[in-house]
């Protein structure tokens, strides 16, 4: 803006001057109006006069750049503000999905537990092994549930007669889910192992046999995993 009053109050001080020299000359005797330094006023004045005609215009024209730009930063600036909005809500929704499938999760997976039928055969059926046998009972790290159900069926082998170890030290990459009867090979598993995972099956307690070559020889464990 006053870039803009400072051009126009030029041109009209050019105007002013080029007046004042087109005055003279009509107005003088003939002798003193043909003086050059009248001439000189009036074509100053005129030159002045188009230049700042021309200053106007790149004033014009910069102003225009600049209202342009600045329509460009406004309307990339609200597009960036509803990126960042739309980036939020969606970040909130996946969180509330996340929240919502994890309650479906605890509430659809009934905790496992022995059954009293279970309670009464699978001791009866562990018998069958004659002998003794010892086990390591092992269960899910950080799961209260699988914890409980292995301390459950630990109960019922002891009822039965067998005994319990610390089980050897294995490192797991990932919690399997299940219930897993452990051996070192499946060619050479103990009987009590075999035992075992028949028993499970016959009372209703789903068990799979698995082959962990880290496990020491001649030994077995039962692994609750995940539910």
């Amino acid at each position: 803006m006053l870039d803009l009053v400072i051009v126009l109050g030029g041109a009209a001080l050019q105007i002013l001057l080029a007046a004042i020299a087109l005055y003279l000359a009509l107005r003088l005797p003939a002798p003193l109006a043909a003086k050059p330094w009248i001439a000189g006023i009036a074509l100053c004045s005129l030159a002045g006069l188009a230049m700042t005609g021309v200053a106007m215009l790149q004033s014009e024209r910069r102003q225009a750049e600049l209202r342009s730009e600045n329509a460009t930063l406004h309307s990339q600036l609200a597009q960036a503000q509803e990126s960042s909005t739309v980036a939020a809500k969606i970040d909130q929704l996946n969180q509330q999905i996340g929240e919502l499938k994890s309650q479906l999760g605890r509430g659809a997976a009934a905790p496992r537990s022995v059954t009293e039928e279970q309670q009464k055969m699978l001791p009866t059926l562990l018998r069958e092994a004659g002998g003794v046998c010892e086990l390591g009972i092992r269960h899910a790290q950080g799961s209260p549930e699988s914890e409980q159900f292995a301390a459950a069926l630990a109960g019922l082998m002891q009822q039965a007669g067998w005994k319990l170890r610390w089980p050897q030290l294995l490192v797991q990459d990932k919690e399997a889910p299940g219930v897993w009867v452990m051996v070192h090979r499946e060619a050479d598993a103990p009987q009590c192992a075999k035992v075992l995972l028949a028993s499970l099956n016959a009372v209703g307690i789903e068990a799979r046999g698995v082959e962990v070559t880290a496990l020491a020889a001649g030994t077995f464990d039962l692994l609750v995993g995940m539910p």
